[in-house]
């Protein structure tokens, strides 16, 4: 009786975490067109927060009753860090005084997605790797592409089916422009560019591996909407994240025939190579550098978005340098906007910096290193593991010029699908 229980909280978990990865993507719409029949926004958009509260709350019954379960999911390292980082972030909530709303937005922003990875094992252990993973890949792709195509048409007809997504509750329009330019930036159906292009890059990268591995052609019909969307979305970050993680991923097969010294190497002169190029087209300020650097020839270099971002990572640094220790949850990135003063540091690492010091950044970067060593051991036993990890690399690099691990339906989606293919059985 006990294990038929637990055999069906799993279940429910299983589906109700694919459900949670399937629908965040289309999050914003839903949800804003609710609270316009409705109101309630604030509630509405709780509405995942409610799925993994319960998802947790069941959880802990195949946890009790299945004691392999229980031994493979916390004699993980990664669980170990994970859990040290949630108590951590509970000490910082009760110490530090931000606004409750503040504190609250912060705490759920930073969590959710590692409890999303924790739920994700527990239902990932009881399914099948070749299975989950071949439906995975389907979920990620198709969804992906149905929110380029949207995009693509956002781009196109920009008017009309801004009626149609109608996100005016979470920006003043459901599209914008690049500074002082006629380029349009799209979001689709999530809230704002960076937000898409983020969230495009896990099922870019999906795409392009599976176009590879099955040699089919009809794979490339979606992956061109995808990078299509993703430029689209002008987001410079996601640019550069998304090749990053293409190029490890093509490279990957290749890794044991270089040393260690000679891939360093090459990685130094080829950022170095690039960067200096990318200065050039900067300097000189052509239409070209208008749309990568979004700054206008009408202004200085210094009044474009790239400064407005250096500034907002320079006064980060400055706000973390008179609190050493910390200020609290909620007291920098998106949540800080429910405090008195705004500190949005452009970048999720000085942000963590600044909420729970240099001990909860290190234990996050932990985190990320475990995981890393964890996906890198599995990938021969289980290739989908490669676009993961490939993508995983790319975001970490977003994170250091975006609040990128704020942003849920990324989080959520990474986090999710990693969990699931970690803990499902070859």
């Amino acid at each position: 009786m006990a294990s038929r229980y637990a055999t069906k909280a799993v279940d429910w978990i299983y589906w109700a975490l694919l459900a949670l990865i399937l629908i965040m993507p289309f999050h914003a719409v839903i949800t804003n067109h609710l609270a316009i029949q409705f109101g309630y926004q604030n509630a509405i958009n709780a509405w995942k927060e409610v799925v993994v509260v319960i998802a947790s709350a069941v959880a802990v019954s195949p946890l009790v009753l299945n004691s392999k379960l229980r031994a493979f999911i916390f004699n993980q390292l990664t669980t170990k860090l994970i859990l040290i980082y949630i108590v951590l972030h509970s000490i910082y909530f009760v110490i530090f005084a931000n606004s409750l709303r503040a504190e609250v937005v912060g705490l759920r922003s930073n969590l959710i997605f590692l409890v999303v990875f924790f739920l994700a094992q527990v239902a990932g252990y009881h399914h099948s790797y070749k299975k989950l993973s071949i439906r995975l890949m389907y979920f990620l792709v198709f969804t992906a592409v149905a929110v380029s195509l949207l995009g693509i048409a956002q781009a196109l007809v920009p008017t009309n089916l801004a009626a149609l997504l109608d996100t005016s509750l979470v920006s003043d329009r459901p599209f914008m422009f690049v500074q002082d330019s006629p380029i349009l930036r799209i979001n689709s159906t999530l809230w704002g560019p960076s937000q898409l292009g983020s969230y495009l890059i896990l099922p870019l990268v999906l795409a392009i591996w599976w176009r590879i591995k099955s040699k089919d052609w009809r794979w490339s019909l979606a992956v061109a909407p995808i990078s299509i969307a993703l430029f689209a979305s002008q987001s410079r970050a996601a640019w550069v994240a998304a090749i990053f993680a293409i190029l490890f991923m093509l490279a990957w097969p290749y890794r044991h025939r270089f040393s260690k010294k000679a891939l360093i190497v090459s990685a130094i002169s080829l950022a170095i190579i690039g960067t200096s190029t990318l200065f050039a087209i900067y300097r000189t300020n052509t239409p070209f550098s208008n749309l990568i650097f979004h700054a206008s020839s009408q202004n200085a270099i210094s009044q474009s978005s790239n400064s407005d971002r250096f500034s907002a990572i320079e006064r980060g640094l400055r706000v973390y340098s008179q609190n050493p220790l910390g200020d609290g949850v909620g007291s920098a990135g998106p949540a800080s906007t429910y405090n008195d003063v705004n500190i949005y540091t452009e970048s999720y690492y000085i942000q963590l910096l600044i909420e729970v010091g240099p001990f909860g950044l290190l234990i996050f970067i932990a985190i990320c290193i475990s995981i890393i060593r964890t996906i890198a051991s599995q990938v021969s036993a289980k290739p989908m593991l490669l676009p993961i990890l490939a993508s995983f690399f790319g975001l970490i690099l977003m994170n250091a010029v975006h609040h990128t691990w704020t942003d849920a339906t990324t989080a959520i989606v990474w986090w999710g699908s990693a969990g699931f293919l970690l803990a499902s059985r070859k």
